[in-house]
């Protein structure tokens, strides 16, 4: 580093210094200059649960897009709202949330005669706060994903019936044991066994 561009940095660091707080920055020069800011956590951290707030909006809002592209929400039927705003706050089609959680979580997915084209990708396992799915008759096809098995808090009904899945059942459902009514995944193209794992699903409603 020459001299010049030296006394600029050094400069650039004096001006910098002088619009902030003063125990904002620490200014060491030895070669080049390091700036330290010493109170960045205390001014301008996300407080934490904001912070999970919207990392959690943000998840539904992958989930229920990828949901939306890979299933042909172009083509639906009705799509009243979808891919405007927030799920929740915006009342997309088909959708409930938890009005009483500050989070907004998505807890039901109820999609009837609704023209659905395609495959669920593996994102759509992320809505790990739904309790209601009813997506039965349609033309979904390829592998049932795996990740569906992270909707643990799954309890009132999993229909994904009359889809042309192919493949095997994903052995992961077996994870959402608050399951108390149907786990709808007949008349799909699915073969080999029943996982063993599905054992684990102890509260069924008789």
């Amino acid at each position: 580093m020459n001299s010049l561009t030296a006394s600029w940095i050094y400069l650039l660091c004096i001006s910098i210094s002088l619009l902030l707080p003063k125990n904002a920055l620490s200014i060491v020069l030895p070669d080049t200059p390091v700036l330290i800011q010493q109170d960045y956590h205390d001014k301008f951290s996300v407080h934490p649960p904001l912070m999970n707030e919207r990392k959690l909006a943000l998840t539904n809002l992958e989930a229920l897009s990828s949901l939306y592209t890979d299933s042909t929400g172009s083509g639906w039927t009705t799509n009243l709202n979808w891919m405007t705003g927030d799920p929740c706050t915006n009342s997309w089609y088909g959708i409930t949330c938890d009005a009483s959680s500050t989070s907004a979580n998505v807890i039901s997915i109820t999609m009837i005669a609704n023209n659905m084209v395609g495959t669920l990708a593996s994102e759509f396992g992320q809505l790990t706060a739904l309790t209601y799915l009813s997506m039965a008759g349609y033309s979904l096809t390829g592998t049932m994903p795996s990740e569906l098995g992270l909707m643990t808090a799954m309890s009132s009904l999993f229909s994904l019936f009359s889809n042309p899945f192919t493949g095997q059942v994903p052995s992961e459902l077996g994870m959402m044991t608050a399951l108390t009514r149907d786990l709808a995944i007949y008349y799909t193209s699915m073969s080999g066994s029943i996982p063993s794992e599905l054992g684990q699903m102890t509260k069924f409603v008789k």
